[in-house]
């Protein structure tokens, strides 16, 4: 893929639901530059690639989640790729790609903590406030049980997301517990929605916005496979 003599070759893909492309100037790019003969295993490299580069197209994604950036369909045409746009060595590109990755599962561990701990504030005030027979339905144990229960599951992942952070501060390897903090922030931003039940996802409520940024942060993947052709 990158350029060189003799006359390089082309990179010729496509990718969807990629956010940002709209702004951004430059893209990094997982391709397989060699295969091991060995094996017969594509090597893969990381490479930066400009926007601009000729044969390099985008086109937006209708989505329903809130976000911030738009979703794209990503294709590439016989892209030429300058060898000095190469990241790392040559045939090493997931140690690259998932350095990057573990800096992503940080940053959305941490989306998912703040959405909870929104979710469930709306969610005891409104245990709080709305009252049956004069009684609040949070004095409920029906209730008040599955509240308790968010709020540790929370509690609990922002311990394990602060630790990463920490770790990836100092320069450690961070690749285990940003997966676990990924893993339990999707998995107890949940909580404090259902004791709602469908009155979350219904238009104008506090919590609405957030029940399909979460959706989709919970049922992405935490590996990517990479397909052989």
């Amino acid at each position: 893929m990158p350029t060189g003599s003799p006359p390089p070759p082309a990179a010729k893909a496509q990718k969807v639901f990629i956010t940002g492309m709209e702004s951004a100037d430059w893209v990094m790019v997982v391709a397989r530059t060699s295969v091991d003969e060995a094996t017969g295993r594509g090597r893969l490299s990381v490479l930066m690639v400009d926007t601009t580069s000729p044969g390099l197209s985008f086109a937006p994604i209708r989505t329903v989640m809130n976000q911030p950036d738009k979703s794209h369909q990503v294709c590439f045409d016989n892209v030429a790729v300058p060898a000095e746009n190469l990241i790392g060595a040559e045939g090493r590109g997931l140690v690259v790609a998932f350095t990057g990755l573990n800096t992503e599962r940080v940053l959305t561990s941490s989306l998912c903590t703040g959405i909870g701990r929104y979710a469930l504030n709306k969610a005891v005030g409104y245990a709080n406030d709305r009252k049956v027979w004069d009684v609040p339905i949070g004095a409920h144990q029906g209730v008040a049980h599955p509240l308790a229960a968010a709020h540790m599951h929370l509690q609990a992942a922002e311990l394990v997301t602060a630790r990463a952070c920490a770790l990836y501060d100092t320069g450690q390897e961070v690749g285990e517990l940003a997966n676990t903090a990924k893993y339990l922030d999707a998995a107890a931003v949940w909580r404090p929605l259902m004791p709602r039940s469908g009155f979350t996802a219904a238009t104008g409520l506090p919590t609405s916005t957030s029940w399909p940024p979460t959706t989709g942060w919970c049922a992405c993947s935490t590996w990517v496979r990479f397909p052989r052709r």
